[in-house]
């Protein structure tokens, strides 16, 4: 049977059907291929880096756009957001903005939407965020959004999805104590991607009298089992240790993140199978990063250039990093050229992107 599954997998593959979903960083698929089946992705990074715009971003929101664009037909998605740093208002105006830029090229941030302080949005953009409706109506028909649950509660809803939508077969076998069923294979009724995503692991709801870190080993186990026995896909948030910037590192010039920066537990890292980090350069005052300028007095992008690493791949190459510009009001992450490649006009285009006052 495992050879049928197996054998099953390799002529999908064939047929082109394990391409993955678009991630929309070219050079990060070279050795992550989109977004798959059976996968946990784990994204680091330190406050304010960007790392829960970036999942969003990267591993929700495009994935989805490829999918309605190429897949719909094909097969079945259904991804489930569990947000313990956002509200799912917050989580909305969020989407709306950066939608306002793809459609429209408009940078408007939260404040200048939702007419906060001294803010008054336009009409014109307010009728334009209407223009929206549809697109977020059928993606309500695929994306799920949470607010923060325990472990145990995250594995109960994903299991009603999975038992709702497929046949799970069991097997005979001899124990201590007799005969028993025990798991065999899972058969989906249709192809499908099921994913969760986690934002972030270290503030989701303990289950009762759990420790931080036995909350999330906790958390890991189940996910593993879902990965293993479901295909489930799992999107981590997680916080990295303040170590980051300390001074010994700086005098190192080791400030990049590394698998031992990922704060409370080592499990979470072990359990993935793919291990990313966001940095952002300017906030360790750094005025050049592999190449790419980034003190502003010098021409440089500043806060606008965000470095991904690869630091974990179970499938190929790790220690990869590529330099992205990122659009923190819009929520939008841009593969850059590589850092030989970036002429003179490409800085001076990226910092006259301004937001709307």
């Amino acid at each position: 049977m495992i050879f049928n599954l197996g054998l099953q997998e390799i002529e999908s593959g064939i047929k082109g059907e394990n391409n993955g979903l678009n991630l929309g960083l070219e050079r990060l698929q070279e050795y992550i291929p989109g977004l798959q089946p059976g996968n946990i992705y784990l994204c680091g990074g330190s406050t304010g880096s960007g790392k829960s715009m970036f999942v969003i971003n990267n591993f929700i929101y495009t994935p989805y756009e490829d999918y309605i664009k190429n897949y719909k037909d094909s097969m079945n998605l259904k991804i489930f957001i569990y947000s313990a740093e956002m509200s799912k208002p917050a989580l909305g105006v969020r989407a709306i903005a950066r939608k306002l830029y793809l459609d429209y090229g408009i940078i408007a941030d939260t404040n200048y939407i939702l007419s906060r302080g001294k803010n008054r949005v336009s009409k014109e953009i307010y009728e334009k965020t209407k223009t929206l409706a549809k697109y977020f109506e059928q993606m309500s028909e695929y994306i799920e959004v949470f607010s923060n649950e325990n472990p145990t509660g995250i594995r109960n809803t994903v299991l009603r999805y999975i038992n709702d939508n497929g046949t799970t077969y069991t097997k005979t076998v001899q124990a201590h104590d007799g005969e028993k069923e025990v798991f065999d294979y899972y058969k989906p009724h249709k192809k499908q991607l099921v994913v969760v995503a986690s934002d972030h692991l270290g503030i989701i709801k303990r289950e009762r009298g759990f420790s931080k870190k036995e909350n999330i080993d906790k958390y890991m186990s189940y996910q593993i089992d879902l990965r293993d026995m479901f295909g489930v896909s799992f999107v981590n948030v997680q916080q990295l240790n303040r170590g980051i910037g300390s001074t010994d590192r700086m005098k190192l010039d080791a400030v990049t993140p590394t698998l031992d920066d990922f704060k409370e537990t080592s499990d979470t890292t072990d359990a993935a199978n793919y291990v990313v980090s966001i940095f952002s350069p300017q906030r360790h005052e750094l005025a050049n990063f592999r190449g790419y300028l980034i003190n502003k007095r010098d021409g440089g992008i500043g806060d606008r250039f965000r470095a991904i690493s690869i630091l974990k791949n179970r499938e190929g190459a790790a220690d990869k990093i590529l330099g992205t510009m990122f659009l923190g009001e819009s929520g939008i992450i841009k593969e850059l050229p590589k850092a030989d490649d970036m002429k003179p006009e490409y800085y001076v285009a990226i910092n006259k992107l301004t937001k709307i006052n």
